[in-house]
């Protein structure tokens, strides 16, 4: 059992704090690549420095966006935005490089 730290943007911060969003999404990195079911995150609110704990129950690569989007329940990503909603969000953050990357689609569950 692994226990890793991310830091998020305020708004997604409080997604997870409330129990809404519990899939987050990374690019394959070997950070990202090692994550497993059972290993602990730490989220971090880059605006507040708060931080919620959460269990991994499954981690799953995908190919790309896409397909990880296709396959997944959009809602526990990013609740109440469309599909072309996460992919403008991904863009912003990680740039062109999204749409040719294989993505970590990270399952939790929130435990503090």
């Amino acid at each position: 059992m692994m226990e890793y730290s991310y830091n998020l943007l305020g708004e997604i911060f409080n997604l997870i704090k409330l129990g809404q969003k519990t899939i987050e999404l990374r690019i394959l990195k070997e950070k990202s690549k090692n994550i497993k079911a059972g290993d602990y995150i730490n989220f971090n609110n880059l605006d507040t420095n708060e931080k919620v704990k959460v269990r991994v129950v499954k981690s799953t690569i995908y190919d790309n966006i896409d397909y990880l989007l296709a396959n997944n329940d959009i809602e526990k990503i990013l609740p109440g935005k469309s599909i072309q909603d996460i992919k403008d969000f991904l863009g912003d953050i990680y740039g062109k490089n999204i749409i040719n990357s294989k993505i970590v689609a990270i399952e939790f569950i929130l435990i503090n």
